[in-house]
């Protein structure tokens, strides 16, 4: 296989991984923070611009002044590497909790489940009105 060919995949290869890992932390990211319009530009702005800091700074860096190549790289190489370890921390997180989401529906506990919530709660409605009422009327407030 010639090396150009092996270069082209190992950077397709890259590029989806870095693609994917970006737009998973984007997603948590801007839900987790409620971010709103402006923040989710800013935040996807990063996400794209620091990969492609990363790569300009290695493409140009015989044109670039050494200081301007080495803090283009630098600061693109600290939020990529900031995204491949969010991903990491974040799916630790949200692998087991989305694996016993699917063992719950794979059992068909999921909807099972939400209905005996839902009767539950009707349940508490019901009974905290009536003690709600009887803990009015012997509050010990009667000063009379």
């Amino acid at each position: 296989m010639p090396f150009w060919l092996r270069m082209l995949l190992f950077l397709g290869a890259m590029l989806l991984l870095m693609g994917g890992t970006s737009v998973y932390v984007f997603r948590r990211g801007a839900k987790v923070l409620g971010l709103g319009r402006r923040g989710r530009v800013g935040l996807s702005a990063l996400l794209v611009a620091a990969p492609l800091a990363l790569l300009a700074a290695r493409l140009l860096e015989p044109s670039l002044p050494p200081t301007l190549a080495f803090a283009l790289g630098a600061s693109g190489a600290t939020v990529v590497l900031g995204v491949l370890i969010s991903t990491v921390l974040l799916a630790a997180v949200d692998l087991p909790f989305a694996a016993a989401g699917w063992i719950r529906r794979w059992r068909g506990d999921g909807e099972e489940a939400e209905l005996a919530r839902v009767a539950w709660a009707g349940s508490e409605a019901g009974a905290g009105s009536e003690a709600g009422s009887g803990a009015e009327a012997g509050s010990g407030s009667e000063a009379g």
